[in-house]
């Protein structure tokens, strides 16, 4: 198994370039990983944003591409697909999601200034457990540890793709 950080986070140096964390970039990332490994073809798994990235390397290489594997994230357009769940049209979604995007970068410099000074603890852990943002029974030491990498991140280094489009077997989990 192999993996590897999106460029500019979390042990991933951040580029000289700060325009060169496209899509496009992170499907160049991931043949020089397979390429480094001596990998020709492989199962190419993606969770969260890494599923654009598996869906695309998919689309662009499927030389290189056996099988895909989805979890928890949306191939193409992650910007149209957020905010589906509330019935907000696709068209609204993306010019929401877009600036709320542009707010959070423009605002990310005090975001990680109050990040940054959390303390990470048995309380913190206790209360990211019940944020309903993971299980409530999550090895606290686990979400401590979690918790502590989460704090490090800058925040401020943040077509349509079909299925039919990938000719190799899927796997698609949610929830």
């Amino acid at each position: 198994m192999l993996s590897w950080y999106h460029r500019g986070t979390m042990g991933s140096d951040r580029p000289a370039d700060e325009s060169r964390i496209e899509l496009a970039d992170h499907v160049a990332d991931a043949l020089a990983v397979l390429d480094a490994a001596g990998v020709r073809r492989c199962v190419v798994m993606g969770w969260s944003v890494g599923v654009m990235v598996a869906a695309e390397l998919a689309r662009r290489h499927p030389e290189r591409v056996s099988g895909l594997m989805f979890v928890a994230g949306v191939p193409g357009d992650l910007f149209g697909a957020m905010l589906g769940s509330l019935g907000i049209p696709a068209v609204l979604r993306r010019a929401l999601t877009l600036t709320g995007t542009h707010a959070l970068r423009a605002i990310s410099p005090i975001i990680d200034a109050i990040l940054h000074r959390i303390p990470v603890n048995t309380v913190t852990a206790t209360l990211a457990q019940r944020s309903g943002l993971m299980m409530p029974g999550a090895d606290t030491q686990a979400v401590i540890r979690m918790l502590r990498r989460f704090v490090q991140h800058d925040g401020a280094g943040i077509s349509r793709w079909r299925s039919r489009s990938v000719p190799c077997p899927r796997v698609i989990c949610v929830g």
